[in-house]
């Protein structure tokens, strides 16, 4: 009888300090501006290029809820900054630099995770064309069309495809 009073003042206890223990706070909703933000470190962590970039402009969302189950959208673009990436200084520390690739990345935010889970593809923005001349002879013209051919099938091999990147989200 003994036993069985010391076992119920035992969790007597145990309940009253589990009802006065203190929860750490709740986090906060994640803004759209954060997320961007935190998707852009993931890029700058996962893609294996030579150079961080920054945030040039994260395009709005109106229809973004922290709070949602689903996935949420993102939608912005980066910068190639003067930092290399193996530095890893803070990004907001890095200037963009001159001629640096412009990339248009785009991808999904899973807020309902724990911890939240981000896919993000990122692929670099082409130059402009350049305006059509008045026309020349047609050796010239044809010489100009080799040169453009050549010219863009190095592009292609080269420049590679878009880098597709995922991962927990710390926040």
């Amino acid at each position: 009888m003994k036993m069985e009073s010391s076992f119920w003042r035992v969790l007597l206890l145990v309940g009253a300090a589990a009802a006065t223990t203190v929860l750490p706070p709740a986090k906060e909703p994640l803004s759209y501006e954060d997320a961007a933000a935190l998707a852009v470190d993931l890029y700058n962590q996962k893609a294996d290029e030579d150079f961080t970039y920054r945030l040039l402009k994260a395009a709005p969302q109106p229809n973004w809820d922290a709070s949602s189950e689903s996935a949420q959208e993102l939608n912005f673009t980066i910068q190639e900054t003067e930092c290399l990436a193996e530095e890893e200084r803070p990004v907001e520390e890095c200037s963009f630099r001159d001629g640096g690739v412009v990339k248009e990345c785009s991808g999904f935010y899973f807020l309902a995770e724990n911890p939240p889970v981000a896919i993000v593809t990122c692929e670099a923005v082409e130059d402009e064309p350049e305006p059509k001349r008045v026309k020349r002879s047609w050796l010239k013209k044809k010489f100009k069309k080799i040169k453009k051919g050549v010219k863009k099938g190095f592009r292609k091999i080269f420049k590679g495809k878009g880098i597709m990147v995922g991962g927990t989200v710390r926040y």
